[in-house]
């Protein structure tokens, strides 16, 4: 009986030996497949059934002819290959040497410890076939040395500013007052352990302020309010950040 489980990890590999002008068998397809699950710690394959299904699906699902080729040294054997070697259903349009450093990148990325949210390098590793080492240890380690909420705050205000999103914040004041404050945020900074958001407060044009993550409560995304970009390089305003470390401070 064919194997519905890690089936898209299957289709990643399946896709490449594909595109093989030789063809391939589906002993060779069963062996490949079975690597790659063995390097993830993932069950293997355990019949031919489950690949020949593997292939039905792709076909079917994505449109492809995939011929069945007799081998050249011995017609009992058959191979499979895509009709068209240059099609892929993954395709990215990334060079040899662009996919090669993506890898690198990936895998270093994945040995990071201590920024938010990183489950998503893992996830694109897996889906890009990259081969992690689960019994290696972080050898690169952010310190962002902010509380709970800080951090479910970080991964939010990075996107914000990524996605170039005007947001709503909740900060706590010195005073012990939360304050809401909308305003089109820029650049996340570290300065002595601590990490600041720079941001253009919609009522404040022109000026750039400091606030402190781990004093941002909560935020909320305003899609309709439209996004203000500033006039400058942000990361220049705040090269001597010692004199600026203050949150009421601004530009």
């Amino acid at each position: 009986m064919p194997d519905t489980k890690n089936f898209s990890l299957r289709v990643k590999v399946l896709d490449g030996l594909l595109r093989k002008r030789e063809g391939v068998t589906i002993h060779e397809m069963l062996q490949v497949v079975n690597e790659r699950l063995e390097e993830r710690g993932i069950c293997t394959v355990r019949t031919k059934d489950t690949i020949l299904s593997d292939i039905t699906e792709i076909a079917n699902e994505y449109h492809v002819r995939i011929m069945r080729i007799r081998d050249r040294d011995d017609s009992r054997v058959i191979r499979y290959r895509y009709e068209n070697t240059d099609f892929s259903i993954f395709y990215s349009g990334l060079t040899a040497q662009q996919s090669s450093e993506l890898r690198y990148s990936l895998r270093l990325l994945s040995r990071c410890k201590g920024f938010p949210e990183l489950k998503w390098v893992k996830d694109l590793c897996f889906s890009m076939d990259v081969p992690l080492n689960y019994c290696q240890e972080p050898v690169l380690e952010f310190d962002l040395s902010i509380g709970k909420l800080g951090k479910s705050c970080f991964q939010g205000l990075f996107f914000a500013i990524i996605e170039k999103k005007t947001i709503e914040i909740t900060y706590l004041e010195e005073n012990s007052l939360l304050e809401k404050m909308m305003m089109y945020p820029y650049y996340l900074k570290q300065f002595s352990r601590d990490w600041y958001l720079v941001a253009m407060l919609m009522y404040e044009p022109g000026l750039l302020r400091l606030f402190e993550v781990d004093r941002i409560k909560s935020y909320r995304y305003h899609p309709e309010q439209e996004y203000k970009d500033f006039e400058g390089d942000v990361s220049e305003c705040f090269n001597d950040i010692r004199s600026m470390h203050n949150k009421n401070s601004h530009y």
